[in-house]
């Protein structure tokens, strides 16, 4: 959530960096144009679409996902299972020998 929230923010200082030079620098002073809003809409979307690529490779390129959290091993669910006493002990000894091999 960090790294959404601090992507946000800099897409919202380059859409206001963009906003910034106005008419004057980007339409060639044609403020009938609307130049300064035409440069920030274009700049938000660049920002957006730049947040959305990052946001996929992250995905994409972190098996655990943005959480960090590791997946949990099979030995592990069935220790929880035992432990919460949905399987008994018969059960638990069949499964982790199956398990283990």
């Amino acid at each position: 959530m960090r790294t959404f929230s601090t992507l946000a923010a800099a897409s919202l200082l380059l859409a206001g960096v963009a906003y910034g030079h106005g008419d004057d620098w980007h339409m060639g002073r044609w403020p009938m144009m609307g130049g300064g809003l035409w440069c920030a809409i274009f700049w938000i979307v660049a920002a957006a679409v730049v947040v959305v690529l990052v946001l996929f490779a992250l995905r994409y390129f972190m098996p655990k996902g943005l959480a960090g959290k590791p997946e949990k091993s099979s030995l592990e669910i069935l220790k929880e299972r035992y432990a919460k006493g949905e399987i008994s002990k018969a059960e638990f000894e069949e499964m982790k020998k199956d398990l283990e091999g």
